[in-house]
């Protein structure tokens, strides 16, 4: 229903439009001979559009349409004008008035003027519900202790240029976090990007990082990678201790020299912010050569943890409700919160797997309860399910790693039974040579170190 307000003096003109536009089923009406009261009733109602009579009496027209303007800066509003009055209008549309109609009203010109008004306010407010879709997917939950020293530093952070390590083990949060820090900087409107260094092979990384020339992608010319993309903003890198000892030195060495390149042919200036995170412990893999100091000493300027959801109970029943709301109306359920019972469950869970877990448990208790209370076999039903699918994951982890490691196996055989010639060994294993070195770079086999 689109709610219409209308003032003038004119009781027979207030009349006669509440009449033809209240007709209509998808319209309502509300009518005011006093400016006065109009602007106290406004504020007190969603309205589509306002008409407006510029010749009022007791206030200046014009003082009336910013008045409503100032309470709705975006409300359209339609002047209406009788006799030689076209330089009001005109003025009117010069001070932010949507249109104009005179008197007497053509019936056909007022329901479309209409029509516009309603189609602008209806495009004004999908533009505001994208734009609050979009924050809600950086809004930070919390009421812990822990949390709102975190939020205290992030608030600081978000003001320097600082690299920033972000701690933490999997699951809690930390590219939301990156993402909001970003959001809250200078270089808040400039480029997001991510890429989560532990989800390909070296090869692809290096290519998804820095770009390539004469690639796949444009076999004309060069293709830009995410150091690329993520010019004057933010390069996040997770699970950054994933990222090849090569790639982070070279990584590290460009953003130092201010200059990025596919080739030598190529240059940019890379203005980043270059955020990472990481749930391993960089300093040990450090210990193990498998960690660059140079990166390690550029992202570790400043250090974020973020801690478990263990550490931060108070929060998990603000988090859960948060995720119940989402789900429902993802789900189109009415769903209105938890038992004291299913909420002290949830309070006590371990949470291994953090935030991520919680979220995962909160969807599959909206998408099979029929309750609109959460109780606790819906709880208990949800985390059963969550531990049958851990277990899954961790076997199948597993398996994929014993098949990579019979694999890598299997190719160093092959390179000592053919005295490490690549084409040779490429021809048994039934692989062209290409696909030989990109397995030898993936399982990092190397002659002079196995030998």
């Amino acid at each position: 229903m689109h709610c219409v307000m209308v003032i003038d003096d004119d009781p027979l003109f207030l009349e006669s439009v509440k009449n033809v536009v209240g007709y209509r089923s998808d319209y309502s009406v509300d009518i005011f001979s006093n400016p006065v009261d109009a602007l106290e009733a406004f504020p007190l109602k969603s309205y589509t559009c306002v008409f407006l009579n510029m010749g009022i009496a007791l206030m200046n027209g014009l003082s009336v349409m910013k008045s409503l303007q100032q309470t709705d800066p975006y409300i359209p509003v339609i002047v209406v004008i009788e006799g030689s009055s076209m330089s009001v209008a005109l003025e009117a549309l010069k001070q932010g008035a949507f249109d104009f109609i005179e008197k007497p009203m053509d019936i056909n010109r007022l329901f479309l003027i209409l029509r516009h008004a309603v189609d602008k306010r209806d495009w004004i407010e999908q533009k505001f519900n994208l734009q609050s879709l979009l924050n809600n997917k950086t809004k930070i939950v919390f009421k812990s202790g822990n949390m709102q020293e975190v939020m205290h530093r992030i608030r600081h952070l978000a003001q320097t240029d600082n690299h920033i390590l972000i701690s933490g083990e999997t699951g809690t949060g930390k590219k939301l976090i990156a993402q909001y820090l970003h959001n809250q900087s200078n270089r808040n409107g400039k480029p997001f990007i991510s890429v989560n260094c532990a989800s390909t092979d070296a090869a692809t990384l290096e290519r998804i990082i820095f770009g390539s020339i004469n690639g796949d992608e444009k076999r004309d010319g060069h293709c830009p990678g995410k150091l690329h993309k993520a010019h004057g903003g933010t390069l996040f890198l997770e699970e950054v201790g994933a990222l090849p000892v090569d790639i982070q030195k070279r990584l590290s060495k460009l953003i130092k020299n201010h200059r990025s390149a596919a080739d030598q042919e190529f240059y940019i200036s890379p203005d980043i912010r270059l955020f990472a995170a990481s749930s391993e412990d960089l300093k040990r893999l450090i210990s193990k050569n498998n960690f660059s100091d140079e990166l390690y000493n550029l992202i570790n300027s400043v250090q974020l943890y973020i801690p478990p959801l263990r550490e931060r109970r108070e929060d998990i029943l603000s988090l859960a409700s948060h995720f119940l709301d989402k789900y429902a109306s993802d789900f189109n359920k009415k769903l209105d919160g938890f038992s004291e019972q299913a909420g002290n469950i949830l309070i006590q869970h371990h949470w291994p797997g953090n935030i991520r877990e919680l979220k995962n448990v909160i969807e599959m208790i909206a998408y099979f309860t029929r309750n609109s209370i959460v109780d606790c076999e819906d709880i208990h039903q949800a985390l059963d399910m969550q531990d049958q699918l851990n277990r899954y994951q961790s076997s199948a982890t597993t398996l994929r790693e014993e098949t990579q490691h019979q694999e890598r196996k299997h190719i160093i055989k092959a390179l000592d039974m053919n005295d490490w010639r690549i084409l040779k060994t490429a021809a048994m294993l039934g692989i062209n040579r290409t696909s030989l070195y990109k397995k030898m770079k993936k399982y990092d086999i190397q002659r002079s170190t196995l030998n």
